[in-house]
């Protein structure tokens, strides 16, 4: 069986994203990340063990975000695994992660038992982000040994209910269309049109650029001339601050 396994170990993941649709992956799980991160950040500083990684990944099991140390993250990045790395059972094999993706439940994968040569030192331990019965991403641990592994099962538990329960409350309080509209169109300062606000709101639902054409049915040129003419409406220049903008302009709305 162990001559099985190591025949069967690979070297790199399958899948991994370019930079535009890395960039495309990361605007869409925004609030996964974001809710995410500095819960994940403080277990990291806290949990005492010296070598370890966290990773988040989104729901068909790509990386979207790693806290690690320096070293550790180089370690990462040389054995094929970066943000936009896919580590489901069809790019990565054995994985916790691509194991949580099968079961849908917490799941611990040790050492040897991964199929990836490099995690074969690592013990991973891993959980669903899931929210009202609806994948969102996936939160993993990984240490270099196994006293802590109960308590780590039950810290990534806690983890993704915290993580849970903020993306539930983030769904509760963004507006509505008529809300999302009302407020774009009465903010007289930026002129943008309705046409250009749909474009935007199907952005805020997370729909990627490259989308739009299909979703509007209108042409790839169409849309690039929306998007320029919003980031010029709105004095940005990328999507991450058109959004955050947006935001703003919502939030201001709201609270008049």
């Amino acid at each position: 069986m162990n001559l099985a396994r190591t025949k069967d170990c690979a070297m790199y993941p399958k899948l991994s994203l370019s930079d535009v649709k890395l960039t495309q992956l990361l605007v869409r799980n925004e609030a996964l990340i974001s809710n995410s991160r500095p819960i994940l950040r403080k277990v990291f500083n806290q949990l005492a063990v010296k070598e370890k990684f966290i990773c988040l990944f989104d729901k068909h099991g790509y990386i979207i975000d790693i806290i690690a140390e320096i070293d550790t993250i180089q370690f990462l990045f040389e054995n094929g695994m970066k943000l936009g790395t896919n580590l489901s059972m069809k790019s990565g094999g054995i994985s916790a992660v691509g194991k949580v993706l099968k079961s849908g439940k917490m799941e611990v994968v040790n050492t040897v038992d991964h199929s990836l040569e490099a995690l074969q030192k690592w013990t991973c331990i891993a959980a669903p982000v899931d929210s009202n019965h609806d994948l969102k991403g996936i939160v993993s641990i990984a240490l270099k040994i196994d006293e802590r592994i109960n308590h780590c099962k039950i810290v990534i538990e806690l983890i993704s209910d915290y993580v849970t329960t903020l993306l539930n409350r983030d769904l509760k309080s963004q507006p509505n269309k008529l809300t999302f509209f009302g407020a774009l169109i009465l903010d007289n300062r930026n002129g943008l049109t309705p046409r250009e606000i749909e474009v935007l709101y199907k952005l805020k639902l997370g729909e990627p650029i490259s989308g739009l054409p299909g979703k509007m049915q209108l042409s790839t040129n169409t849309i690039k001339s929306h998007m320029k003419s919003i980031y010029r409406k709105l004095g940005v220049n990328s999507l991450e601050t058109c959004l955050l903008a947006v935001d703003e302009i919502i939030e201001k709305a709201c609270m008049i």
